[in-house]
C-alpha cells in the first residue's frame, strides 16, 4: 500500500496551503493569450465555463492532452503535436523442464540490460528485459507452474507521420499513428534473435513469442519536444514555452526520444529542475 510515489501520499502538506486550491472534476478547455503570456486558463466545472487569472501557468496533463490544450488555444508551433513514440513491447512465454516458477513478490520481479546498451545501439534500438510475476499456467498435469514470462521493452524513434491533431467532429484529441520506425523493429527483432541465449543458464524446453505486439505500454513521448531551437521543438531546456514565456509544458511530451525504460522517474526530475529554474 502507498509504496508508489503519489501526491496523495508524499505532498499532502500542501494541500493545506491556504495558496492552495484543488478544483476537482474541473476540464481545462483552453488558454488565454495578452501579449505572448498566458493571462487566462478556461475551464468547465460542473457544466458551468469559468475562468481562472494567472501569472504562471504550469500544464501537466499527459502528452495528448496537453497538446490538445494548445492546439484548442490557438498555438500553431509546427513542431507542436507531432513525434508521439513509445516503447515496442513484446511478450515471451518460457517453457521451463523441471523448474517451478510464481515466486516472486510484485508483477514486474526483475530487469536485465543484456541488451541494453549495446554497439549495435546505432542500429537498433535498446532492449530492457523485463521477468514477469503474473501467473500464465501451463496446462500439464504436474507442471502447471514450469514456465516464465518475460517482456520485451525496445526503444524507438519518433517519426513526424505519429502525432495528435485535433477531431474534426469535436475538440477531444485524436491520435493518428502509423506505424514504429525501422529502428525500433531492427531492435525487437534482434532481442528476438538473442533471447535464446541470454536464457540458456535456465533449463528451457520451448519459447513461444507473442504474435503480436503489445498494443500501448502507457508510456508517450514526445509532442511537445524541448530544445533550443524555437522552430524545432515546444520547449525550451526548462520546459518553458518558447513564445508563451510565462507558460511550462510538463511531462513526457518534453521528450525527443526515449529509453526501453519507464518514463516516470525521468518526468519527476525534469519537473522539478523547471521549478528549481524559476526559484520556486
Amino acid at each position: 500500500m502507498n509504496a508508489k510515489f503519489t501526491i496523495e501520499n508524499e505532498m499532502q502538506d500542501l494541500f493545506s496551503d491556504p495558496q492552495v486550491t484543488l478544483s476537482l472534476g474541473s476540464e481545462v478547455k483552453a488558454l488565454s493569450l495578452n501579449n505572448a503570456n498566458v493571462s487566462e486558463v478556461l475551464y468547465e466545472h460542473e457544466g458551468k465555463e469559468l475562468k481562472a487569472f494567472c501569472d504562471l501557468c504550469v500544464l501537466g496533463a499527459n502528452p495528448i492532452f496537453n497538446t490538445a490544450i494548445l492546439l484548442r488555444s490557438g498555438f500553431i508551433d509546427s513542431e507542436l503535436g507531432k513525434g508521439i513514440s513509445e516503447q515496442l513491447s513484446l511478450m515471451v512465454k518460457v517453457h521451463l523442464k523441471g523448474l517451478k516458477n510464481f515466486n516472486g513478490s510484485t508483477s514486474v520481479t526483475a530487469n536485465g540490460y543484456m541488451l541494453y546498451d549495446t554497439e549495435r545501439r546505432r542500429e537498433a534500438g535498446a532492449c530492457l528485459i523485463e521477468s514477469s510475476n503474473i501467473p500464465v499456467l501451463r496446462f500439464e498435469k504436474g507442471r502447471h507452474d514450469e514456465v516464465a514470462v518475460f517482456k520485451l521493452l525496445v526503444e524507438d524513434l519518433p517519426l513526424k507521420e505519429n502525432f495528435i491533431k485535433l477531431n474534426t467532429n469535436s475538440d477531444k484529441p485524436e491520435i493518428v499513428f502509423k506505424d514504429f520506425s525501422e529502428y525500433g523493429k531492427a531492435g525487437l527483432k534482434k532481442a528476438q534473435e538473442n533471447i535464446e541465449k541470454i536464457l540458456s543458464p535456465l533449463p528451457i524446453e520451448k519459447i513461444e513469442f507473442a504474435l503480436q505486439t503489445g498494443r500501448s505500454q502507457a508510456h508517450l513521448i514526445g509532442s511537445t519536444i524541448m530544445g533550443s531551437d524555437a522552430k524545432l521543438s515546444i520547449v525550451d531546456p526548462d520546459l518553458v514555452h518558447h513564445k508563451a514565456r510565462n507558460l511550462l509544458v510538463l511531462g513526457s511530451g518534453a521528450f525527443p526520444t526515449m529509453s526501453p525504460s519507464n518514463p516516470t522517474l525521468t518526468i519527476c526530475a525534469l519537473s522539478l529542475r523547471a521549478a528549481e529554474r524559476l526559484g520556486i
